[in-house]
């Protein structure tokens, strides 16, 4: 059900504006079609404010008035597709189930969903690039 939801997600914030477009709007600039106007693109959703890439993040980009949100995905070690910046969990963003600061990059691909759910990502390390 997860893996659907996300997929659907995903599905829908790159369809959606596609559905906006008018034909005569799209003016090619790099390949990316445009309406002529500038766009604001969410990068890692609203980071500064939220934790990256989570969706309270997606909704309150959108809620400012984003045009489009920056997603990337990645996948468990069980097949799971999940929305993350990085490859790997970052012990400067990244707390275990006991709170603890993480102290090296783990990678994604080798947890399980249900492994990967008992990190904390919603939280700055204090003292490092992260948090200055």
């Amino acid at each position: 059900m997860n893996m659907l939801f996300c997929c659907l997600l995903c599905l829908a914030f790159l369809v959606i504006p596609c559905l906006n477009a008018q034909a005569n709007d799209l003016v090619k600039y790099n390949g990316i079609p445009g309406s002529g106007k500038i766009q604001i693109y969410a990068h890692r959703a609203i980071r500064g404010l939220l934790p990256e890439q989570t969706l309270p993040a997606y909704i309150a980009a959108l809620r400012l008035g984003v045009d489009y949100v920056d997603m990337d995905i990645g996948m468990t070690k069980d097949g799971v597709l999940v929305i993350t910046h990085d490859l790997t969990l970052n012990p400067d963003l990244t707390r275990d189930q006991n709170g603890q600061w993480i102290t090296d990059r783990i990678p994604i691909k080798s947890l399980t969903l249900h492994e990967l759910q008992k990190y904390d990502v919603g939280r700055l390390k204090p003292g490092t690039q992260y948090a200055s």
